[in-house]
Parts: C-alpha cells; sequence; structure tokens
C-alpha cells in the first residue's frame, strides 16, 4: 500500500489559507456592530472618522446638536425661499407659529416629521412639506458617536403688508 504524504510547501500554503480565512473572519465579526463613517467638515478638506452607534435610541439632548448645512442663516433662507402661503391662510389672515420635530439620522437624513403645533390654514402641511424636503444635516454626535437626534423646528409665518391689501380687496 502506497500512502502519499502532501509536501511541505503544500501543507504551508494550505495553514496559511486557512489562517488568512480565519483572520478575516474574526475582523468582519468585530466590525458587524460598528461602522466607520467618514464626515467631512464644512468648508475644509480634511476628513475625520466618526463611530456610528448602531441603535434605534433617538436623544432629545446631545452634546453637538444637528445643524442644517451653512448654519442657521442658510436654514431660514432656505426656509424663506420654499415656503408657500396657502390661500386660506392669506384670505383668513393667519399669522403665528408652527413647530415641526423630526429625527436628524447619523447620516444627516431627516425622518419622521410630524407637525406638533399647528395654526390652521394648512400652514403646518406647507412646515411640513417643506421639512420633508430638506436636504441632509450635519448629524448630531454623543461622545463622539453620531447619534439620531430628535429636532424640533419653529416655523414663523407673517403675512407681508402686500399679501393683506390683496387679501382684503
Amino acid at each position: 500500500m502506497i500512502i502519499k504524504t502532501k509536501s511541505k510547501k503544500i501543507q504551508f500554503l494550505s495553514i496559511a489559507i486557512l489562517f488568512g480565512l480565519c483572520g478575516l473572519i474574526c475582523t468582519l465579526i468585530a466590525c458587524e456592530k460598528n461602522i466607520v463613517q467618514t464626515n467631512m467638515d464644512v468648508g475644509t478638506k480634511n476628513a475625520k472618522a466618526f463611530q456610528v452607534v448602531e441603535n434605534d435610541q433617538v436623544y432629545s439632548n446631545v452634546d453637538e446638536m444637528p445643524t442644517f448645512v451653512g448654519g442657521d442663516e442658510a436654514l431660514l433662507q432656505y426656509l424663506g425661499s420654499k415656503v408657500k402661503y396657502t390661500e386660506e391662510a392669506k384670505k383668513a389672515n393667519i399669522e403665528g407659529l408652527v413647530v415641526i420635530e423630526f429625527i436628524v439620522n447619523q447620516d444627516g437624513g431627516v425622518n419622521n416629521a410630524t407637525i406638533l403645533k399647528d395654526i390652521g390654514g394648512g400652514l403646518g402641511y406647507e412646515a411640513l412639506r417643506i421639512v420633508r424636503l430638506m436636504p441632509n444635516w450635519i448629524p448630531g454626535k454623543e461622545n463622539g458617536q453620531l447619534v439620531r437626534v430628535n429636532y424640533k423646528l419653529p416655523v414663523r409665518f407673517k403675512l407681508s403688508s402686500e399679501d393683506t391689501k390683496s387679501c382684503n380687496q
């Protein structure tokens, strides 16, 4: 009976491949729950890595609150350019504050937008429409990790004197 033995090179290669696969599997398991995301600083070319927390927890108060890209001034400009006063609200001379609540996700996306406070005349739905169309925000951070944050956005509706005159005629 002839017994063939594997050459030392083949045995070494088999063991090296086995260890390599084991290392790859261990790395994948270790990285499964934590995802590293690159977030660019606004206005700079320096990339910083932040860890994304993989859970459904929504925070209300965090170390760094989410911000609209460009800051508050850009947010006001965005709202002003997109909001359309409804005819119903013009005719009824409705003015006031609508509050929209939404979640800013770890990727900056806006979702789960709802009307928290409405003043009627379809203005709550108008504010909701604008929020749902918003581009991504800069996400919030807690302990250096990107997290989901509950955000409340007040939207003030005020008729211009031109709108008031046109509705009263």
